[in-house]
């Protein structure tokens, strides 16, 4: 991943996919225009699609909070980049009082990009209240908030950098990932998954990534994230759903679930929001729709210790954080 430069771009580039998908009326975030002055006017695909992820994670982040309410709880953002999910929770009535520690981690570039312009956003200073920089304003702390740069193929060196953001790794976690584990070579990221497994007491890991590189669809996308400067390293050992089954498994979680985006999209995201979504503009291009919804999947994994299993008070965070909640 020394290719800062590009990964950087895919940043501000699905910033301005989530800024265009919240002009047209898909969700509301009053903080996307802080990081991003471009506005291009992407298409009906690129907004579902946005629409799609960010309501999925929300759900769960949700759930996550909500279910064993009173307990203290650690979210942790793996490649953040300008993601704003926690000043949403922040600002929202029903989540700001509630105990919650959010730790965000990408690399040192796109760390002190954030922190540039979390300085120069009034909106964002009144939501994370008053905070610390580092000499280098690389790193970021306030109250329940941290912002870290770590390469997270450096396994030891992000475990410490967990500590020094103050994670307890007794704590329940939610760990996600958007569209990091395919830039980086599978032998660390199944590191970093196994690391996350055997770490802590019990943890939440969900990652919304690209799969499916071998038929035509496959090839053509590996074939322009190359072009961009951004290869999708990870993506050929795990290339289908029933893979990232196995190698969840295989390294250490009790129990997974693996969708592909359009299964998530038809049937587990918010289905009256989706209606609502759908009114917003027509949509043409069912099939070229569907068959990309068929290249991105979204896991989520669990890793829970005996402890937290005997722990009466994470019963109701255990049986309900699913992404599929009918199916028990």
């Amino acid at each position: 991943m020394d290719n800062n430069y590009s990964v950087e771009d895919t940043n501000a580039e699905a910033m301005a996919s989530k800024l265009s998908a919240v002009h047209k009326g898909y969700f509301q975030d009053n903080f996307a225009e802080e990081f991003v002055h471009t506005q291009g006017r992407k298409d009906i695909i690129i907004h579902r699609g946005y629409w799609s992820r960010v309501n999925i994670f929300t759900l769960l982040i949700e759930r996550f909070l909500l279910n064993s309410k009173n307990e203290k709880k650690q979210i942790i953002s793996l490649g953040c980049g300008y993601d704003t999910h926690y000043y949403i929770l922040r600002e929202s009535k029903q989540f700001k009082d509630l105990d919650f520690h959010y730790v965000e981690i990408d690399l040192i570039n796109v760390v002190k990009n954030k922190i540039k312009r979390i300085q120069n956003s009034n909106k964002i200073k009144q939501v994370i209240g008053e905070f610390t920089l580092d000499d280098a304003k690389s790193s970021l702390h306030a109250k329940n908030y941290s912002l870290y740069p770590s390469d997270i193929t450096k396994i030891d060196e992000f475990k410490e950098n967990l500590v020094k953001c103050g994670i307890d790794f007794s704590v329940p976690t939610f760990i996600f990932a958007e569209c990091v584990m395919t830039y980086i070579e599978s032998k660390f990221s199944d590191e970093l998954l196994k690391s996350i497994a055997s770490t802590f007491d019990l943890a939440y890991f969900s990652s919304y990534e690209m799969f499916n590189p071998n038929d035509p669809f496959g090839k053509m996308m590996v074939k322009n994230f190359d072009r961009k400067g951004c290869p999708l390293v990870g993506i050929h050992d795990y290339p289908t759903i029933e893979s990232q089954h196995e190698r969840l498994t295989k390294l250490g979680f009790n129990t997974n679930e693996v969708y592909h985006m359009l299964d998530i999209y038809n049937k587990f995201t918010d289905q009256n929001e989706r209606k609502r979504i759908e009114k917003l503009e027509m949509m043409d291009e069912f099939e070229e729709w569907i068959i990309m919804q068929q290249h991105y999947f979204l896991s989520l994994a669990v890793r829970i210790s005996k402890t937290a299993h005997d722990n009466p008070q994470l019963q109701e965070l255990i049986n309900n954080l699913k992404i599929n909640t009918q199916h028990h």
